[in-house]
């Protein structure tokens, strides 16, 4: 991304989904000993519908790499929000706002209300909206931290239960969906845990408005993270979201 953001002479986006987790959300494609390589994917490139809320609370255009501003402290590449933003625009063309929120390296305690980045994320998206746009999902990329330990493992499913429903109130949108992203070949999380972080702890999804979108794609396995160096949405699990 440019150092100075793209002003946009648009109209605020109609549909807005925020865009939080760890690191593969926040992007590290393209990243390779703490350098991105500038490489911008065709699903990845910008278009005039798809916005960006910066740091600085303003709809820009949007441009990988979208989490720049955001997780400032790492180096930041392609990550899943414009191909997901790209994918749903040959469905509507009602302009998409992406509201990036991800932090590499957190646990989802890190995202329990009353932290930081909870308060960060719920202020943001309260600021998002401010414009007249509806909040239309969650996207939701987290858990390699967590698949560090089984005691951490297993006390996912209900802590991402416990986020979901102090997000869904505090914005009051009780039926707010979460697209939970995991990798379609199953090889995000590292064994003994990956089925327990992957669906935590239960065959099925606790929430018909929490579906899960797989990903494919190339997998970068760099001690003790996996990185997902390109994207490629395969299918969705659950019901209840339809943009």
């Amino acid at each position: 991304m440019e150092e100075e953001e793209k002003e946009v002479d648009l109209l605020p986006p109609g549909d807005v989904f925020l865009l939080a987790g760890q690191s593969n959300m926040a992007g590290r494609g393209g990243v390779a000993h703490r350098r991105w390589d500038g490489v911008v994917p065709i699903e990845c490139r910008p278009r005039p519908q798809i916005l960006r809320f910066s740091a600085q609370s303003r709809w820009t255009l949007a441009e990988e790499p979208i989490h720049a501003d955001i997780d400032a402290a790492k180096t930041c590449g392609v990550g899943p929000a414009m191909p997901f933003a790209s994918a749903l625009l040959s469905a509507s063309p009602r302009p998409i706002g992406l509201v990036p929120c991800a932090v590499g390296g957190t646990a989802i305690a890190d995202w329990a209300k009353g932290k930081k980045l909870y308060e960060r994320m719920v202020g943001r998206a309260r600021e998002a909206l401010q414009w007249g746009a509806e909040l239309k999902a969650l996207l939701w990329f987290q858990g390699e931290s967590d698949a560090s330990s089984r005691e951490s493992a297993s006390a996912y499913g209900s802590n991402m239960e416990k986020l979901v429903s102090d997000l869904r109130s505090d914005l009051g949108l009780p039926s707010l969906p979460v697209i939970q992203i995991r990798d379609a070949d199953g090889t995000v999380f590292s064994p003994p845990d990956e089925k327990i972080v992957s669906s935590g702890g239960k065959d099925e999804f606790w929430d018909e408005k929490i579906v899960r979108l797989e990903v494919s794609g190339g997998i970068w396995m760099g001690n003790p993270w996996i990185h997902i160096r390109r994207w490629q949405f395969a299918r969705g699990k659950g019901s209840g979201w339809r943009r």
